[in-house]
């Protein structure tokens, strides 16, 4: 498996289940697009689909607005859910 800038991470995770323990790869966009055919190995290669994003150059202000609004969107009912989901196909 391919992985892009695997070192330690002060905020990288790691999560126990059953006997198995897993690794978010950290993917440090500064490096692009010099890295862009290992990151798109490392993605389809993984299968998981999860990677933490370093140096992506989006403010503070911005991604808390985001957990903010993700926060609410988890919260709603689960009817307000599926009446506002997306019914196009494909």
């Amino acid at each position: 498996m391919t992985r892009i800038d695997l070192e330690a991470s002060p905020m990288s995770s790691t999560a126990t289940m059953a006997s198995d323990t897993c690794s978010i790869s950290v993917v440090d966009l500064s490096k692009l697009p010099a890295e862009q055919a290992k990151l798109r190995t490392a993605v389809t290669e993984t299968g998981l689909g999860c990677f933490r994003v370093v140096n992506h150059g989006v403010p503070m202000a911005l991604r808390e607005e985001m957990k903010t609004t993700e926060a609410y969107l988890l919260d709603l009912l689960p009817e307000v859910k599926h009446r506002n989901m997306d019914t196009t196909p494909g």
